[in-house]
């Protein structure tokens, strides 16, 4: 999936997201987990995709318009690798409009 985003395709790789978890063929419990995992990771990643932080932040935009991750889990993720997706613009603002922005920064 990871290579799908860092190419610039990070819609279709949302979209295939979604079509798992309308089949059924995985849950968002699932998802998330391996969100999680690429989020905790992406220190390491970033060495080797200087744009990793942009393209993951936009990913999780697109994951969220497809109802893939809700608002709760935007508040998970560290502060901060969330500090970092705020610098990308379309990230702040699109979660700024919703009202789903970090309490604890």
């Amino acid at each position: 999936m990871l290579e799908i985003t860092v190419e610039g395709k990070i819609d279709r790789a949302a979209w295939i997201c979604e079509q798992l978890i309308l089949t059924q063929s995985c849950d968002k419990r699932d998802l998330r987990r391996g969100i999680d995992r690429l989020i905790l990771d992406i220190e390491n990643i970033e060495i080797d995709a200087p744009k990793c932080y942009e393209e993951v932040a936009i990913f999780l935009i697109w994951l969220h318009k497809s109802n893939c991750i809700c608002n709760k889990y935007i508040s998970t993720i560290p502060k901060e690798v969330y500090e970092r997706f705020m610098e990308v613009e379309e990230f702040w603002s699109y979660f700024k409009e919703l009202n789903v922005l970090y309490t604890s920064i």
